[in-house]
């Protein structure tokens, strides 16, 4: 698989996890039962994307990535959406997974 569609494929399946991961805080906060179905259909489609990117390259640098990329976009998303604040430690680890992404690719 060629740089470009891993970093893609990578990239959809952190997607998937990071809306079923927004979706459960929104369940938390909210207690709508409704949004179950949409949480199970996320995380299931993620894991089939991300058996199907383990099947292309190796477990180590797709866990890896697809790790990152959510504890990453998952931060990110609770910053600037919905306005959690970060102290100074948790600022220097995202700089640090920022810093690992880069490294493994």
């Amino acid at each position: 698989m060629s740089g470009f569609y891993q970093i893609l494929f990578v990239s959809i399946t952190a997607g998937f996890f990071v809306f079923s991961n927004i979706i459960s805080y929104q369940w938390a906060k909210t207690n709508q039962y409704w949004l179950w179905p949409l949480i199970f259909f996320s995380a299931c489609v993620g894991y089939i994307l991300f058996g199907f990117l383990v099947k292309q390259s190796n477990l180590s640098v797709s866990s890896g990535l697809v790790d990152a990329l959510i504890v990453i976009i998952s931060i990110l998303i609770g910053i600037f959406v919905f306005k959690d604040v970060v102290t100074i430690k948790q600022t220097i680890g995202l700089v640090l997974a920022c810093i690992s992404v880069i490294l493994i690719l």
